[in-house]
């Protein structure tokens, strides 16, 4: 599991017990955690969980344990972090080698750990308390379901994925025979832009912008009346025209709330598929779309993909700085495709000719 401050939530969830706090830390997450550790804390100043961090734990021979703890530790404060609550989940080992490795790291850095738990799918063991009545060497049975947590989550329309494999799934690259054909479907499309520049001329750049809204305009209609996903011709050449911001902005004025799913869907097929170098635009397409469906998990994830590609990527950015400050889906003051053709219009002298079409 990768470091991350983890995205805020679009309602409060009050932990008053080692249950409650259990109950949340899948809706605080995104995802179900399994043999893993993590570190939720708060800045100190309104008792808020504002930070969410963990690694997958190693054996305990492994030399690399320490490093990865005191990465995560230094991770936490830089984020502001100044008292934490660590959690194990899994067998004994490795995850208690896990849980002991962070606390210390967390300590050494001045960081105050107020609880330290190993947390099995029906009990959890504390390593902060030694009295045998609450927290007995066999450990506490639980059942979340005691908690009021889950219940005001759902109200509040929070989803919870099986596990972080299946969120990562939304983004991960293909591989196998899709990515060859992909790779070959890559190379083709590179060489038709080029080739649509030479032909054009002087108004090389504004055919490929033209033949760019075109494509877009094309993909998403189609994604919307439920046709199946872009074939990898399709995907490699959109691909490559969404490499100019006034491509990206027709796909992104595009996404309106009333087709959510589609766009999600649409993005994360073609996220997926695309050649690595042009992951940017999709990915940060993927993230909006995601965000807009109050699905912060996947809107993070997916920024994190344009961000490996482009780490100043602009619309990537813009997005992580929405889901990571809270600011609710519904006061984006967006831009429709009218205002964009009507402020950034495409010349129609620039239009492709027949025969360069998708």
């Amino acid at each position: 599991m990768t470091t991350q401050k983890h995205p805020r939530l679009p309602v409060r969830l009050s932990v008053r017990t080692p249950v409650d706090l259990i109950a949340a830390v899948p809706y605080l997450i995104g995802f179900h955690p399994e043999d893993c550790v993590l570190v939720l804390g708060t800045d100190g100043r309104d008792n808020a969980i504002n930070f969410a961090a963990g690694y997958t734990p190693l054996t305990t021979a492994d030399p690399l344990l320490r490093e990865l703890a005191d990465s995560l530790a230094r991770s936490f404060l830089e984020q502001g972090g100044r008292r934490a609550v660590i959690l194990g989940y899994g067998p004994e080992e490795p995850a208690v080698a896990g849980l002991f490795a962070v606390r210390d790291r967390l300590a050494s850095h001045g960081a105050a750990v107020a609880e330290t738990l190993r947390v099995t799918k029906d009990r959890y063991w504390s390593y902060e308390c030694a009295n045998p009545v609450c927290c007995p060497a066999e450990g506490v049975v639980y059942d979340v379901h005691r908690s009021t947590i889950p219940a005001t989550a759902v109200a509040a329309g929070l989803r919870v994925r099986a596990s972080r494999e299946e969120l990562l799934a939304l983004v991960a690259p293909v591989g196998g025979a899709r990515r060859a054909a992909m790779t070959r479907a890559t190379r083709q499309a590179e060489e038709r832009c080029a080739r649509l520049r030479r032909e054009a001329g002087d108004r090389g750049e504004a055919a490929v912008i033209a033949e760019g809204v075109r494509t877009v305009r094309t993909v998403v209609a189609a994604a919307l009346d439920g046709a199946p996903p872009p074939k990898p011709d399709t995907v490699a050449w959109l691909s490559v025209l969404l490499v100019h911001p006034r491509v990206r902005d027709e796909a992104w004025a595009h996404i309106d709330r009333a087709h959510l799913t589609h766009h999600v869907g649409l993005w994360s097929h073609v996220l997926r598929h695309v050649d690595p170098d042009y992951a940017a635009a999709p990915a940060a397409l993927l993230g909006f779309a995601a965000w807009q469906n109050d699905d912060p998990f996947l809107a993070d994830v997916a920024v994190d993909r344009a961000l490996e590609v482009d780490p100043e990527y602009s619309m990537a950015r813009l997005v992580r700085r929405a889901v990571r400050y809270g600011l609710p889906p519904h006061r984006w003051e967006g831009f429709t495709p009218d205002w964009l053709a009507e402020y950034a219009p495409i010349s129609e002298e620039a239009t492709p000719q027949a025969g360069h079409g998708n």
